[in-house]
């Protein structure tokens, strides 16, 4: 379970990084609340790993998570941090 929990972490951070600074500078800028990370990243998480790291699923698959476990924890995690987002 702790390696599970650690490989997600590895799979989310690439995608939290970019999507966080972005939609940061889109609120800074143009205005708009903590939402717009919660769009933001499925979309950055479309692009990184569907288009650059598609190889790396098989890690991940071997490891015991799907791309549909992934994809449903990222979502998860996407919530909670623009709750978070827009408490502050």
């Amino acid at each position: 379970m702790q390696i599970k929990i650690w490989a997600f972490a590895i799979f989310y951070r690439r995608i939290f990084i970019p999507a966080f600074l972005i939609s940061t500078l889109y609120i800074l800028v143009l205005g708009g609340s903590g939402f717009i990370f919660f769009f933001l990243t499925p979309i950055a998480h479309f692009v990184v790993y569907e288009h650059f790291y598609k190889q790396e699923y098989f890690f991940y698959y071997h490891i015991g998570l799907s791309k549909k476990s992934l994809w449903s924890a990222s979502i998860v995690c996407n919530g909670c941090i623009s709750i978070l987002l827009l408490l502050l």
